[in-house]
């Protein structure tokens, strides 16, 4: 019986997983007021996530990137990008940009029995 019950639970699938975007973008080179913004003084970009029909601050990077991580997959995001920059008034909002995400790709392997294992 014992031997039963350690096969069932090699058997299990896997649980459920959540899926990720990457959201990237090019530097801007204007701020709202129109002022040029030169290059090297964005220090971060603030990234939006559509969220329940309302726009909301998702996370902050000093990259050209953000992952967006605990999405569902199968589920469209909709996202876009401010840019903050040392001494100017923050950019103007990017185009909005959707994404599906996608389903994690889990490997699998077929076990063979456990060997030594008796029933007692």
């Amino acid at each position: 019986m014992k031997r039963l019950l350690l096969l069932c639970l090699l058997a299990l699938p896997a649980f459920a997983q959540t899926s990720s975007i990457v959201v990237s973008w090019v530097a801007p080179t204007t701020a709202t007021d129109g002022t040029a913004i030169p290059a090297g003084t964005v220090f971060s970009y603030d990234v939006y996530q559509y969220i329940a029909g309302v726009w909301t601050k998702g996370g902050s990077s000093a990259t050209l990137s953000y992952t967006v991580t605990g999405l569902t997959a199968g589920q469209t995001y909709s996202f876009y990008v401010v840019a903050n920059a040392a001494g100017f008034n923050p950019s103007g909002a990017s185009a909005q940009v959707s994404a599906v995400a996608k389903a994690p790709v889990v490997a699998t392997k077929t076990l063979s029995p456990p060997t030594g294992v008796k029933a007692q």
